[in-house]
């Protein structure tokens, strides 16, 4: 796997999930959490599809970006977004308490992702 692989890989997955979040909304936030999600939890469920929506544009934007380009501009964009993108989730999971077990989820994809992007961009030369 590159480096653009990766950055296709999350623009494929942003994807299936910004189609759940802005879509799906309500069926995603009841496997989310058992009790009805506040009107907060569903919006945040909104913006964190509108957010993933980026996500796949940059992937989209960025298919004849050169390697250099990637390690530089892509890369620490796309890590970046999942580092704060795993805070609000994180946020919503701990402090609101507003989704279930099954939330984490979302961080462990957001670490996984994180993960791949660390060793893409700093420890794979």
């Amino acid at each position: 796997m590159t480096l653009r692989n990766l950055v296709y890989l999350t623009g494929v997955a942003a994807l299936v999930f910004v189609l759940g979040d802005l879509f799906l909304a309500v069926p995603l936030g009841a496997m989310l959490n058992p009790e009805p999600l506040s009107a907060f939890a569903l919006a945040n469920i909104h913006v964190r599809g509108a957010v993933g929506l980026l996500y796949t544009f940059l992937a989209y934007f960025s298919r004849h970006a050169d390697e250099d380009m990637l390690k530089r501009v892509v890369g620490p964009t796309m890590m970046l977004g999942f580092v704060a993108q795993s805070l609000g989730i994180l946020y919503e999971l701990v402090v609101s308490r507003e989704y279930g077990p099954s939330g984490w989820i979302f961080i462990v994809l957001g670490i996984l992702f994180i993960s791949a992007y660390v060793y893409f961009l700093y420890i794979k030369k």
